[in-house]
C-alpha cells in the first residue's frame, strides 16, 4: 500500500519530465526530510479532513 500510495504522489508532483527523473531513494530521502523537519507550527495550519469510509 505504501508503495503504490507513494507511487501515485510521484507521479502527480512530479509531472515535469525533469522531476520525474527522480530517483526512487532520492524522493524517499525528500519525504523523509519533509517530515523530520515537521514542526508542530508547520502542521497547525493543515485542514483536517473527514475519512471517508466506504
Amino acid at each position: 500500500m505504501v508503495y503504490n500510495a507513494l507511487a501515485i504522489f510521484r507521479s502527480v508532483t512530479t509531472r515535469a519530465e525533469t522531476k520525474r527523473a527522480i530517483t526512487w531513494p532520492e524522493l524517499l530521502h525528500n519525504i523523509y526530510d519533509a517530515l523530520i523537519r515537521a514542526t508542530q507550527a508547520t502542521v497547525e495550519g493543515i485542514r483536517k479532513r473527514e475519512a471517508v469510509l466506504g
